[in-house]
């Protein structure tokens, strides 16, 4: 049974849109894992969730009822408790004290005997009834983000909401944490926790998800290979999938000097042009996401026309072992459309849709396509090759230089500063 419906979500800050149209349900009794890169939404979606953000548009409804109705101090038919990333504190309370904060709501002026008793019952289920009077500046990191957890507890919460619990954590109380929530979802209560290590949620998670693309996006029941090119596109480093018991860990992949020569480079044909379209289409949103990209770009529409066909269009690409598509170059004949500049040479190509997939960047696959279109273009003479590129690329230009081509000008057109370069072949 759901216990949380999110519908529609958006939320910015100023012209900063975070999260865009997020729908998502959480299911009663489970601990539901959400990963995601740093700045992709995460903490956010944890502060709406737990009523600290309140500005957003859509629907978030817990138990029925609309995130924005759930105050705070007041009875209601669900309860919900949360414990965030980060807290400090400069007085030497006691452990118990601490825990005893979380009963405010249930008191008015001071603690009665069942408030007490609901303490010691906490600490006593997490092993932390010895540690009652210590300080609590005076514990580990570990046994803090246990104490705040008994904290969380001692408010009978249905639901509760946790941010990194295991961030700073070494490996004694990650697992020792993680252990207790999976305990107490199997109790009833309801887990949603924020978390970085994809492993750790693929061991104790019962339903994942990952925050990417200022959206939800459900893991669950996706067959491994599908949750490891996920992974791979959101943290943009390059990873292997592994067997551990009857559960499936991922761990990044560790590059071999061999690793180049199992890379083929190829000509696209008519079977593959949607697979490759997708591709440049994808990589072009993340290089330049103030584009419309809901508009094909002229020469994707016409892919067959302007590489295959064309005498001067070419396009390359890089797939792995496995025949995963992880690059791209092309060519097609110059349409002159810069007056800033003038290249008298007969047949001038224009290189365009150099990409490479984030996990296989640093390794020397974009200088292979260019020299693979390179010899391409010298066997069908082919004067120059002409790019243009941006200074807001990092690298960008000196890897351009790397390859041998010079500056010509540079200008602005449009919105974006442009820097327009050229390799004579002739001068090879």
């Amino acid at each position: 049974m759901e216990l949380i419906k999110i519908d529609r979500l958006s939320f910015g800050y100023g012209k900063q849109q975070v999260i865009q149209e997020l729908n998502a349900t959480f299911i009663r009794g489970e601990l539901s894992i959400i990963l995601g890169r740093n700045g992709s939404g995460k903490s956010t979606l944890f502060q709406i969730l737990s009523g600290v953000q309140n500005a957003y548009q859509g629907h978030v409804a817990i138990n029925g009822i609309e995130r924005k109705s759930i105050k705070r101090q007041r009875a209601s038919d669900v309860r919900i408790g949360f414990m965030s990333q980060f807290h400090q504190t400069t007085f030497p309370f006691s452990v118990f004290d601490v825990v005893m904060t979380g009963r405010a709501s249930f008191t008015r002026f001071a603690p009665r005997a069942e408030d007490r008793q609901r303490v010691e019952d906490v600490l006593t289920q997490f092993n932390l009834w010895s540690y009652k009077d210590r300080p609590y500046t005076q514990l580990s990191g570990g046994e803090r983000q246990l104490v705040l957890l008994c904290r969380v507890l001692v408010q009978d919460p249905d639901i509760i909401l946790l941010d990194e619990p295991t961030n700073h954590l070494d490996l004694h109380y990650q697992v020792k944490v993680l252990e207790n929530l999976k305990r107490l979802a199997a109790d009833g209560i309801t887990i949603v926790c924020i978390m970085h290590d994809p492993n750790l949620a693929l061991l104790y998670g019962e339903r994942l998800f990952l925050m990417q693309h200022k959206q939800l996006r459900s893991l669950s029941g996706l067959p491994i290979g599908e949750i490891h090119h996920m992974l791979e596109e959101a943290y943009q480093v390059r990873l292997e999938a592994i067997q551990h018991g009857d559960k499936n860990l991922i761990v990044p992949h560790i590059s071999a000097s061999h690793d180049k020569e199992i890379i083929t480079i190829s000509p696209v044909d008519h079977a593959q042009i949607d697979e490759v379209v997708t591709f440049v289409r994808e990589a072009r949103r993340h290089l330049f996401p103030s584009l419309d990209h809901s508009i094909v770009p002229r020469d994707l529409a016409t892919f067959v026309e302007t590489f295959i066909k064309d005498e001067n269009g070419a396009f390359l690409q890089a797939r792995d072992q496995i025949g995963k598509l992880i690059g791209t170059i092309g060519m097609l004949t110059y349409d002159c459309r810069f007056d800033q500049f003038d290249l008298p040479q007969h047949r001038v190509t224009e290189v365009v849709k150099l990409f490479v997939d984030p996990t296989w960047r640093r390794q020397g696959l974009a200088s292979r396509l260019v020299q693979s279109l390179h010899n391409v273009a010298a066997s069908r003479k082919i004067d120059t090759l002409y790019l243009h590129t941006h200074p807001f690329l990092p690298g960008a230009q000196l890897f351009w230089h790397k390859q041998g081509f010079e500056e010509i000008i540079t200008c602005v057109h449009g919105d974006f500063e442009t820097i327009h370069m050229a390799y004579n072949l002739q001068d090879s």
